[in-house]
């Protein structure tokens, strides 16, 4: 056998030390000649041939210039039998290791990203060094495919044959595959195939391969489109009139390929259906808008067009006259009006009119001639209406045609009297209850958004209500009134002009039925509260003014007060913030989710409470809110719980 001696020993006193440790061992080992290191029959370390034979160093793995994507290698390879290597190596860089079993080296090298020089050294016992070399190129990166035409992976084209043009990023590049079929790099790597299209959209996919074994896949979609788009117009329709600021336009598109338009010069985008909708300004008077479908391939461009006329003026109305009498018959009387465009409808006193050209005539009975709203409406929807005094004055009014059905429902029978004067401050019709003595102010219908976003939970959501006309009184109930029906009561104060207090909303139902009465639904009494205002209050969002509008904690001094004494709000309503608490319809519930959108009282689900509104003599000024939502037992008598009764009046 052979023993080795340590490899790392390279300085002439280790060659020294080598020498000692050779002879020590031939004498203790005598009759075991392999067992000793350098052979015997090898020249001897004084002859200059032994200082002249350096080691011989195979490497039989890797080769020189090998590729790999692989984070290592296995370094391997011998040294022959007549080297006297007294030291042994390999390197990369910073990595070295010294392992030889047997006169063989097997190791696995780390390497680098880019160029590795792999260094295999060994050392014979003179100190002469010998080296071997070998450069291995590791390349893990995942190249690119570099398109140069078409310029997306999406692309639109008229035309049958589309060349793909491009460079694949990578210097040891191997070759690239255009459906399935390589394509030949040039020196610079670019490549360039014309490809043939079917209609329709076709999928062609590049791959790409290096010798390192890195790959890369690209797959392009190109549609082909030689036909026109077909744009057709589904709204609005042609000549539309309408008196709204805006139009929507909602157009469908057959096209084999998403496209885009311009409507009235605005790029609109196309949904996967091809269906588009966009909303457009209107200017005063005519319209063209023009719908152009823009075909991503190029081909011919269609145009669809719409003419809409917007209408935004309302129309004027002028009496003429107001005669009794027509067609010589008594009781009757005979309205005869001017308008300022042709094509309108008229309505007097709830009876159309005869319209010719813009001249209206109705003929109508006395007794409803009491006070009479007349209203106009034009082709595109604008309506205006006013109110005709029994004198012939003409005043302009906020009611809708419909409200004045209902209103004379009320007025001439013996219970229901016009207010005198008949309009407030605020321009609203006032009839007097004469069984109850309280004034009612003619609600106008409208919309308006319901709740707070900057209140309570039980504010939200802020949801739209649309409402019909109705009477609200103009103030609470006041205990006269109370006491003219008949009812139970707990009432603090004695004093007719007082509202009453300490009523259940039980007993307040009751004395409505006999009063041909009902409470107001919760949004009926928010909507008169506001009276168009979108503040916390009736007035806005100072709160320093709710002291001329309303009786609460800050200047009550804990006593309720004669109704009337604050200020109304814009439609004429009394002491809607504070003074007592009002009984509304509506059953509780802790939210507006799932809340009517017509006006209409809340009776299902929720919790057996029953609403009130506005605050008290006892509230803080946030309480009094137009906003703020409270709740009680319908049986309970609170000491500041009142109301405030309504009227539908028929319609």
């Amino acid at each position: 056998m052979r023993l080795q001696l340590p490899l790392n020993i390279c300085s002439p006193l280790r060659v020294l030390l080598a020498v000692v440790f050779v002879i020590l061992a031939s004498a203790a080992f005598p009759s075991a000649r392999e067992l000793v290191w350098p052979d015997p029959q090898l020249p001897s370390l004084s002859s200059s041939s032994a200082v002249r034979s350096l080691p011989r160093i195979r490497v039989e793995s890797p080769e020189e210039g090998t590729l790999t994507r692989a984070g290592t290698i296995e370094v391997r390879g011998r040294l022959a039998e007549t080297e006297l290597p007294a030291c042994f190596s390999i390197r990369n860089g910073a990595w070295e290791s010294a392992l030889l079993l047997a006169g063989r080296f097997q190791q696995e090298a780390p390497l680098r990203e880019g160029e590795n020089r792999i260094v295999v050294a060994g050392s014979d016992l003179a100190g002469q060094t010998t080296e071997r070399t070998v450069t291995v190129v590791r390349d893990s990166k995942v190249r690119v495919i570099e398109l140069a035409y078409p310029p997306t992976d999406y692309y639109v084209t008229r035309e049958p044959k589309i060349e793909i043009r491009g460079r694949l990023e990578d210097r040891w590049s191997a070759g690239l595959m255009i459906e399935e079929e390589k394509v030949a790099l040039d020196s610079a790597h670019r490549f360039a195939r014309t490809i043939a299209l079917a209609p329709g959209e076709n999928r062609i996919v590049l791959a790409g391969r290096d010798r390192a074994g890195n790959s890369c896949r690209m797959v392009l979609r190109v549609v082909l489109d030689q036909e026109a788009p077909v744009v057709t117009v589904i709204s609005p329709p042609e000549g539309l009139l309408t008196s709204e600021p805006s139009v929507e336009v909602v157009c469908q598109v057959v096209e084999a390929a998403p496209s885009e338009l311009l409507v009235a010069d605005r790029r609109v985008a196309v949904d996967g259906r091809g269906r588009f909708r966009t909303r457009l300004p209107l200017v005063e008077g005519v319209n063209r808008i023009v719908i152009r479908g823009l075909d991503l391939a190029a081909n011919r461009v269609a145009t669809a067009v719409r003419t809409v006329i917007c209408d935004r003026t309302a129309p004027t109305v002028e009496v003429i006259s107001v005669k009794p009498g027509a067609g010589g018959k008594a009781g009757r009387v005979t309205v005869v009006g001017r308008l300022s465009e042709d094509g309108c409808t008229v309505t007097v006193g709830g009876t159309g009119a005869t319209v010719r050209g813009k001249t209206f005539t109705a003929v109508i009975p006395r007794e409803k001639a009491v006070i009479l709203l007349v209203a106009a409406r034009d082709p595109a929807g604008n309506e205006t209406s006013g109110l005709l005094t029994p004198d012939g004055s003409w005043i302009e009014s906020p009611y809708r045609p419909k409200t004045l059905s209902s209103f004379k429902q009320l007025v001439g029978r013996s219970e229901w009297q016009l207010a005198d004067p008949p309009l407030n401050a605020g321009g609203m019709l006032e009839v007097v209850d004469q069984r109850t003595g309280l004034s009612f102010v003619l609600v106008p219908a409208g919309s308006f958004r319901m709740g707070s976003d900057h209140g309570d939970n039980d504010e939200q959501p802020v949801h739209e209500v649309k409402l019909d006309a109705f009477l609200l009184s103009r103030t609470e109930c006041t205990q006269r009134a109370w006491d003219r029906v008949g009812g139970s009561d707990d009432r603090s104060w004695r004093e007719e002009r007082r509202p009453i207090e300490g009523v259940s909303w039980t007993a307040v139902n009751a004395w409505c039925e006999k009063a041909g009465l009902r409470l107001p639904s919760e949004s009926e009494w928010e909507y008169g509260c506001r009276a168009g205002s979108g503040g916390k209050w009736c007035f806005g969002d100072d709160e320093s003014k709710l002291t001329d509008y309303a009786v609460y904690r800050a200047n009550s001094n804990r006593q309720t007060k004669p109704v009337g004494g604050k200020k109304a709000n814009r439609w004429g309503l009394l002491d809607m913030h504070g003074n007592v608490w009002e009984w509304c319809a509506d059953r509780w519930h802790s939210s507006y989710s799932g809340a009517p959108g017509d006006g209409a009282a809340w009776t299902t689900g929720g919790s057996s409470g029953r609403v009130a509104r506005g605050g008290s003599l006892l509230s803080a000024a946030r309480d009094c809110r137009s906003a703020y939502r409270s709740w009680d037992s319908p049986d309970l008598r609170g000491s500041s719980l009142g109301f405030r009764p309504a009227r539908t009046g028929g319609y």
